[in-house]
């Protein structure tokens, strides 16, 4: 039982992973090239992704795919604008997780499955109580867990950037 209090609390005084600094807002005219999103009614609902070609004052050229044509939106047709900033894995925060979650998830199996060993006479030389086997659980299947959990968060993910579209 002082095994899983142990994982509990540990678990609640994890520190939230949050940036304490924020990227710098881009400005406008965003510069050529740059990856964006953007979510405009001349494009159709949701946000679509691609590359600027210009942008001047009250339009944007955006081309949304290498191979198709380029467009240009005015200004006051673009509800959002999105620049893409570095791209980042979560690896750290994945493994974390991971852990956490077979730490937990093992804990509570072997806690629940523990049966009392009987070593009659012989010399019991592994420790026979529900606390050691929720620990042996926790890191059976925390250690797992960290693994997968570092594999999916490292795949990058880009990290978008809001831009104050000038209204005209």
């Amino acid at each position: 039982m002082t095994v899983i209090r142990i994982l509990i609390a540990a678990t609640l005084m994890t520190p939230v992973l949050a940036s304490a600094q924020t990227a710098p807002s881009p400005e406008w005219p965003v510069s050529a090239g740059s990856y964006v999103r953007i979510e405009s009614s001349v494009l159709g609902s949701g946000f679509h992704k691609g590359n600027v070609v210009t942008a001047t004052s009250d339009t944007l050229v955006f081309q949304p795919k290498a191979d198709a044509p380029a467009m240009s939106i005015a200004t006051p047709n673009i509800v959002r604008l999105e620049v893409a900033g570095p791209q980042q894995s979560h690896k750290a925060r994945g493994a974390l997780f991971g852990f956490l979650i077979g730490a937990v998830s093992g804990a509570a199996l072997a806690a629940a499955t523990y049966k009392k060993d009987e070593c009659g006479t012989a010399i019991c030389v592994v420790p026979d109580s529900r606390s050691f086997d929720a620990t042996v659980g926790a890191l059976l299947l925390g250690v797992p867990g960290a693994i997968i959990g570092a594999i999916v968060g490292a795949h990058p993910s880009n990290t978008w950037v809001p831009v104050a579209v000038p209204r005209r």
